[in-house]
């Protein structure tokens, strides 16, 4: 699986019940898809959090989603891309809930129908695939992949994998 656009992109078909949030990444760019922890909010704000890459393994994590693909107009994959110290949108996942990403944003080395992902042990944000549900259960976000599929971008096809959470939540709770 490889993708020619430039930048991970979300599309988010059914996440009822789920936790947005806006948060601030101040580290660098980041791609629509990684994973942040939030880390309180921000002095003098009721509704900012600041964000860090969701390295900590047992924390709840947030995914990027900060343009739908749905409403790019301009279709270009720069859209899809939170700027340094930009305001972003994450989505707190909960059991149940689906989204599609591109492949562009998942680690590992095979990615399958059947298989896992989870928060990156490396801290670097990303999703990374597991081929065990043993493997996996050792982290706080986990969600199967129950297709692969395509995102379009303009006329062209985009490898992506549709995820349904089995888990979000702090490890400690």
């Amino acid at each position: 699986m490889a993708n020619t656009n430039t930048y991970g992109i979300v599309d988010l078909p059914k996440i009822n019940g789920a936790d947005i949030v806006n948060f601030k990444y101040r580290a660098g760019a980041l791609e629509n898809g990684q994973l942040v922890k939030l880390a309180g909010l921000i002095s003098g704000d009721n509704d900012l959090y600041s964000a860090v890459l969701a390295g900590d393994t047992s924390a709840q994590v947030y995914m990027n989603a900060s343009v739908e693909l749905m409403y790019s107009a301009s279709g270009d994959t720069g859209d899809f891309r939170l700027a340094t110290s930009g305001t972003g949108r994450g989505i707190g996942f909960v059991v149940g809930n689906e989204f599609t990403v591109t492949v562009d944003v998942v680690t590992g080395t095979a990615i399958a129908v059947g298989y896992w992902v989870t928060q990156s042990s490396a801290s670097s944000g990303y999703l990374e695939c597991r081929d065990t549900y043993a493997s996996a259960i050792l982290y706080s976000f986990v969600a199967e992949i129950i297709e692969d599929t395509d995102i379009y971008e303009g006329n062209t096809a985009q490898d992506a994998i549709r995820c349904r959470v089995v888990r979000n939540q702090s490890i400690d709770d």
